[in-house]
């Protein structure tokens, strides 16, 4: 058959699974309701302004049924196709098409193939919208007024979107899952050119289509609004986003200590963070771990202070201002007493965020690669105890992510705490200490069950007779069983060791359960062989908040647990505090 036969084929299929004559276009429908007759809809894109009305009308029916802002899809419209629906033009790399560039891997009924795709393009733009993107933008189940950012992330992989600002989606040097296809498919968003891809760096994608609007609003009639008139602030605000100067030391570090760890970096602030004031949620900060085969961040900080971009440095307990006594050291204690000793702290000056210029970091020694030198945090952790480690302020940052049940969303570690990247044993006794200092709580079976259920990484330990953890056999089992293993990446679900779990737990009779196998099916159910003192390779934890979200309201997980009547008192006690 032709290649024009086939596509006429291909669409013939595609008009039929739609149920919809293409030929009578859309009503225009009533005018929404935006701030008057002729709202402002978009920022003012070229091809939205040259496009029919029915178009624009279009986004804004869209948006309105997805109860977000019409900007913000707008925002992603132009981004992928520059809202031209007849695009791509040639037939090239992955079948794509259309105002949000459809692919096979959708899985939208009636392009289940490539040519079906690639017809598409001969739909008009609103009928796109209004029959096969809504339908597709519903099914991901974006929460009310998503700005752009987040749409992108549901769009591209929605399993990642609940991911931290600088979760790495691929890295096409660890040829590690299927995500690296994106990383080749959609080059433009390395912008850092390293090989890899972070949601930053789409965050600066979205906001850099933004700025070509250069201040311009869009009408719903195509009337141009110039910057200085009356503009929503939905639609004129861009948010924060994370300064070229600390991307720009970000990089190099990367770039001079490939595979260092990095389990507390971090660049924009996360939930902690936005409660308080802090330079991260504006992106003028950077957090660089302190670790074996990274950088030493002692031999740091005298570097960063002769930089005039730098407005301090926390590290150690000590902080170092510039302006203050020439940076020297002086005491410091800071929100939640964290000493920063596992990650150093740079915060620029708000009005030096776009000085890009290299940093002069040459010289910097790396620290000794090997986890198990007997001095080094990890292996003192292992032989001494996560509880010894958590007060010493080794314990590597604590990413929070939902786990989502029906109605219920509770929040949770999405790794197992580490030091220095090293996963640490943990004891019954030590759990408890670290949940009631925290209002954290162990996990429940369930808990477990389904932290492996949704794990972006799941982890299969091959069980062995443990060594005891104060012994350098101990140290040497934890370390090689870690370093078989995929290593923390603490923005991404892992699930697959032994859980202390709350489930027919006493004080000194504690329950463990996991440890899983790769067909998914549980080495140690429900067990009653160790006291709250015992320490192995493979009893690890992750914790989960007290808070929790029922049905759109915070309830107190420990409340409901002593309400259930289920659960040992004296456990539930100890964890209040009592």
């Amino acid at each position: 058959m032709a290649w024009r036969e086939r596509l006429e084929a291909a669409w013939e299929r595609v008009l039929a699974s739609l149920s919809y004559d293409f030929s009578q276009g859309e009503p225009a429908g009533a005018a929404p309701q935006l701030g008057g007759p002729d709202p402002i809809v978009s920022r003012d894109y070229e091809n939205l302004r040259r496009a029919p009305q029915a178009l624009r009308q279009a986004l804004v029916d869209v948006s309105r049924e997805l109860q977000i802002d019409p900007a913000e899809l707008s925002d992603i419209i132009q981004s992928e196709s520059g809202w031209d629906p007849t695009q791509p033009k040639a037939q090239t790399g992955t079948p794509r098409a259309g105002l949000l560039q459809l692919t096979v891997g959708a899985h939208q009924p009636g392009f289940e193939t490539a040519d079906a795709v690639w017809a598409l393009r001969e739909v008009p733009g609103d009928v796109q919208l209004r029959k096969v993107f809504l339908p597709f933008l519903k099914a991901l189940k974006l929460p009310p007024k998503a700005d752009a950012y987040r749409i992108y992330k549901s769009v591209f992989l929605p399993r990642f979107a609940n991911k931290p600002d600088d979760f790495a989606i691929c890295d096409v040097h660890d040829e590690r899952t299927e995500d690296d296809k994106w990383c080749v498919s959609n080059p433009g968003f390395d912008r850092n050119k390293d090989g890899r891809i972070q949601w930053l760096e789409v965050f600066e994608r979205v906001n850099e289509v933004r700025r070509s609007a250069k201040g311009r609003f869009l009408t719903l009639s195509g009337k141009v609004v110039e910057q200085g008139e009356s503009v929503p602030a939905s639609i004129a605000s861009e948010g924060p986003a994370p300064a070229r100067a600390v991307l720009q030391l970000r990089n190099q570090i990367d770039a001079q200590w490939r595979g260092r760890p990095k389990a507390s970096d971090g660049i924009m602030g996360d939930l902690a963070h936005r409660a308080r004031e802090s330079d991260h949620n504006q992106g003028n900060a950077i957090d660089i771990t302190r670790g074996p085969g990274g950088p030493d961040t002692r031999a740091l900080i005298p570097l960063l202070l002769q930089d005039p971009r730098t407005r301090y440095v926390i590290h150690e307990s000590k902080i170092y201002n510039p302006s203050i006594g020439g940076g020297a050291a002086r005491a410091y204690e800071g929100p939640g007493k964290d000493p920063h000793n596992r990650h150093l702290h740079l915060s620029i000056h708000a009005e030096r965020r776009d000085d890009n210029r290299p940093w002069e970091i040459e010289g910097v020694p790396t620290l000794d690669a090997s986890p198990e030198a007997s001095d080094g945090h990890a292996a003192v952790a292992i032989r001494e105890g996560l509880l010894k480690a958590w007060k010493a302020g080794w314990v590597d940052n604590i990413v929070w992510v939902p786990l989502q049940f029906t109605e219920l969303v509770l929040t949770v570690s999405a790794e197992f705490l580490s030091v220095d990247g090293v996963r640490i044993p943990c004891s019954w006794a030590e759990e408890l200490e670290l949940c009631r200092a925290n209002r954290w709580v162990p996990a429940t079976v369930a808990v477990v069950e389904r932290r492996w259920e949704l794990a972006d990484r799941r982890l299969v330990v091959t069980p062995s007779p443990p060594e005891r953890l104060n012994s350098a056999e101990g140290v040497a089992q934890v370390l090689k069983v870690n370093a078989a293993l995929p290593p923390v990446a603490p923005a991404v679900l892992a699930e697959g060791f032994k859980h202390w779990v709350l489930d027919d737990a006493k004080i000194a009779r504690p329950t463990n359960f996991g440890l899983y196998r790769a067909d998914g099916s549980v080495w140690q159910q429900k067990g009653h062989g160790h006291d709250a003192a015992w320490r192995d390779y493979s009893q690890m934890f992750a914790p989960v908040q007290r808070e929790a979200e029922l049905g759109g309201k915070t309830i107190d997980l420990l409340e409901r647990a002593r309400q259930s009547g289920k659960y040992d008192a004296a456990v539930l006690d100890f964890l209040e505090g009592k």
